[in-house]
């Protein structure tokens, strides 16, 4: 799983700003007075008795809450935690965090422990993240999470980073940082007595810097506070975020000053908490002006959390599952499914041990079709679909890595990748994987009593089946239940574009609109959760026509772009250059996809995709007339690797390989995309000379005089401009003559821009966009432009990094 930097970018600020009380906070106190006590916890000195969660105000729901009753010593509820153990994290923390008692433990009056110790110059600490996703704002509703924190207080806090805080969902199921949003309710540094409070997200939003801990009689190291955010979706069409310390608004963020599309996918999903205790890194050495921890840095000092709440307003956020027995899971050796040693960190190993009564043995199938133990999923690892792939424990996120249907014969089926549980070793030595289902006692698994009734589901495979693009068609699956009166519900996956499935029926229908092979995957599920399914192939033939295709490859040498690169060596260009010896490459995750600018629209009858060893088992390629909008004309669950040749029928002016799931671990990965057809008039090819090579550079600023911007005009790869660590900033190239220009080529260093703009004068003075992004991924773009000009810049106006902006090459094409 990727974790991603937090705040850290914030200036510290002397004074605060007016205050205000929200209306949440408000009404939660005069609800308390009335009833005797307080309704939103402020400060306080620490107490022995547990303190617990406020009820919500009236309208409110309680959607979450953990008091951290237990034993001294023991480990927070793995219920509703879990471990992250690492280090780094991406924002060059240094402490090991572990799942050890001596960092994170329930100290025995109701209070959750964060501590850092320090053994030797090696730093251990505690991070902790919750098993939960689903927080959620609901539409027209309102959203509150809150903890009540003592932060630590070290005689020397250099380094000490607590943080409270929570990511978005898509986090867990492969979405990116920080477009999938960041919330820290509570970060501080260097035990300075103080806290921030940041929304991340792609506009790059504020929240409020480092300010003095609420004068409440205690400071926020020596007293409980109250820190909290609350999300208000009430109307939906300026929606805003206000930030809390004890009841008081520090600062508050709306929709539109962060832009309607940036804020959507960074807010309207739900989030997971996480409680973390680092030792030095970005935020701390940025805040001290040092590296940090130091060698005085004070050993031993600690996070205390009294109690944490989700509070909920028009809506409730409850897990869409239920379980529906606990206990043993066994194979046919009478071995227990085991998540080894009892611990609950994503990516724990899942082995077939001796019976021992453990937590990691007690297994629940759920309702929803997962099957969970210590909080977390059954998954496959990197939602895997060949043979030999890995299981493992990871944080449930609603992802096909975590369905499972089992079967007649006691198989547990995968329905993503049509394989099954398996103990490739038949005994405790060899880890859990996937493997074709063969009904071995390998294989066979017998569950707890109550999962499912003890009802078995049987659907009837109705074999492989072919058809036409255009051509309707329909397809029945029928099913079987052991149970009488039972009701049966069919959901299936992996279907040809164009298709459904009658839920009620199991009758699958309709029109296929693209040509492909799938694997499809039927499903059918009892009233009391039993299931089973059935896996076929699936053909759609393009429809038939006159013509013969083309032989010239349409997309040779034409603009390319793509969701991500491997690395700078491995851009999209790579795979439309026509040499078989270079390639694109993505990242390791899924989606990806790579496209083409044509020119103009074009009437494409063939595309052949040479595959390198990292290939799509299942994408679609797809057309667009505008390069936002795309229709689907092939479509693969089964795609084979090597070179392959796609018939098909379509027309626009991009195409795009669009993958949606790899044969291996690796990104995807191609040598050349070819394209075969007929333009329909217009268009040209842009040209092929980097005409900014060597020409004149000049720069807002240069990091140092081995940095100047030169350097990014020389064609030498190994050498860069880069600028002084501050926005704006830019870099521009005097051509020498006024040019009509068709594409830019950026091969930015780590150091690379979230926001800029590629500008045109001809006086380099007036400068004319031809070019904004404001989600810029860096790596190599080749940016497809239309424009002309002597001088062409690039004017980087928020950076994604503390640094500044760095470029190994800047290319400009045109004619």
């Amino acid at each position: 799983m990727l974790f991603t930097a937090r705040a850290g970018r914030e200036a510290r600020r002397s004074s605060r700003p007016p205050r205000q009380r929200s209306l949440l906070a408000v009404v939660a106190l005069i609800a308390g007075s009335l009833t005797g006590g307080l309704a939103v916890t402020v400060a306080s000195a620490p107490s022995a008795a547990a303190d617990t969660a406020p009820p919500p105000p009236s309208g409110w729901n309680t959607v979450f809450s953990d008091n951290f009753a237990g034993g001294a010593g023991t480990a927070p509820s793995s219920a509703n935690w879990f471990y992250d153990i690492g280090t780094g994290y991406g924002t060059g923390e240094r402490e090991q965090t572990t799942n050890s008692t001596n960092n994170v433990y329930l100290d025995g009056n109701g209070h959750l422990v964060l501590k850092a110790l320090n053994n030797g110059g090696t730093w251990t600490s505690g991070r902790i993240e919750s098993t939960r996703d689903d927080f959620q704002a609901p539409p027209g509703g309102e959203l509150e999470m809150s903890a009540s924190i003592q932060q630590p207080n070290p005689a020397n806090g250099l380094g000490y980073w607590p943080a409270f805080w929570s990511l978005g969902a898509p986090m867990r199921a492969g979405g990116g940082w920080p477009q999938s949003g960041e919330i820290d309710m509570m970060e501080d540094v260097n035990g300075l007595n103080e806290a921030s409070q940041t929304l991340h997200d792609s506009a790059n939003s504020p929240g409020h810097p480092l300010i003095a801990c609420p004068g409440a009689g205690s400071g926020c190291q020596t007293g409980y506070h109250t820190y909290s955010v609350i999300i208000d979706r009430t109307n939906t069409s300026a929606e805003q975020m206000q930030f809390l310390m004890d009841g008081v608004v520090e600062s508050t963020i709306t929709e539109a000053s962060v832009g309607t599309a940036a804020w959507q996918a960074a807010i309207d999903h739900g989030f997971f908490i996480i409680w973390d205790l680092a030792m030095g890194g970005n935020y701390p050495d940025g805040v001290s002006g040092t590296t940090t921890p130091t060698a005085a840095t004070t050993s031993g000092a600690s996070l205390s959390a009294a109690w944490v709440a989700v509070y909920e307003k028009g809506g409730n956020s409850t897990p869409t599952g239920t379980p529906v027995s606990t206990g043993a899971v066994k194979d046919g050796a009478g071995l227990c499914l085991t998540n080894q040693n009892s611990l609950n960190t994503e990516g724990n190993p899942l082995f077939a041990t001796a019976c021992n009564g453990s937590a990691g043995q007690s297994w629940s199938p759920y309702t929803d079709n997962t099957v969970r133990v210590q909080g977390g999923c059954l998954d496959v690892v990197a939602a895997g679909t060949t043979s030999g792939t890995n299981v493992d424990w990871y944080a449930c996120n609603a992802t096909n890595a975590q369905n499972w249907t089992r079967q007649a014969n006691g198989e547990l089926l995968n329905p993503n990748s049509g394989l099954c549980l398996t103990d490739p070793g038949g005994n405790a030595g060899t880890r859990l994987d996937l493997e074709a289902c063969t009904g071995s006692p390998q294989q066979t698994w017998t569950f707890p009593t109550g999962s499912g009734g003890g009802d078995t589901v049987t659907v009837t495979n109705p074999g492989g089946q072919t058809g036409t693009v255009g051509t309707a068609a329909s397809v029945p699956i029928h099913a079987s239940d052991s149970a009488s009166g039972q009701t049966l519900t069919y959901t299936a996956s992996g279907l040809p574009a164009g298709l459904s499935i009658n839920a009620s029926t199991g009758v699958i229908s309709g029109t296929p609109s693209a040509a492909g092979t799938s694997n499809v995957t039927v499903t059918a599920t009892d009233t009391t959760g039993a299931a089973g399914s059935t896996s076929f192939s699936w053909t759609i033939n393009p429809t038939g026509g006159g013509g013969t295709c083309g032989t010239t490859n349409l997309a040779l040498n034409q603009p390319a772009t793509a969701s991500s690169a491997e690395n700078a060596g491995t851009p999209a260009a790579d795979a439309v250059d026509g040499n078989a010896g270079t390639r694109w490459s993505s990242a390791f995750s899924d989606p990806q996809w790579l496209q083409v600018d044509l020119g103009s629209s074009t009437s494409i009858c063939k595309v052949v995709l040479q595959w390198e060893t990292a290939y799509g088992k299942a994408y679609q390629i797809q057309t667009s007339n505008d390069g936002t909008n795309w229709t689907t004309i092939y479509s693969t669950t089964t795609g084979t690797g090597g070179t392959e040749t796609l018939n098909l029928s379509g027309t626009g002016r991009y195409i795009r390989m669009n993958g949606t799931a790899r044969n291996t671990a690796y990104g995807y990965s191609l040598w050349e995309f070819q394209v075969y057809g007929s333009s329909s008039g217009g268009g040209g090819t842009c040209g092929t000379t980097n005409l900014a090579l060597n020409k004149p550079a000049t720069a807002s600023s240069a990091e140092n005089a081995g940095t100047a911007a030169a350097a990014a005009f020389d064609g030498n790869a190994g050498t860069r401009w880069s600028s002084l660590f501050t926005d704006p900033q830019w870099v521009q190239v005097d051509l020498g003559a006024t040019h009509t220009l068709c594409k830019v080529g950026l091969s930015w260093e780590t150091a690379y821009a979230t926001a800029f703009q590629i500008q045109t004068s001809n006086d380099g003075t007036n400068w004319t966009p031809i070019y904004s992004t404001t989600t810029g991924t860096g790596g190599t773009q080749s940016l497809t432009v239309s424009g002309s000009g002597r001088y062409v810049r690039m004017n980087g106006t928020a950076r994604a990094t503390q640094y500044g902006y760095s470029l190994w090459e800047f290319q400009v094409f045109g004619s």
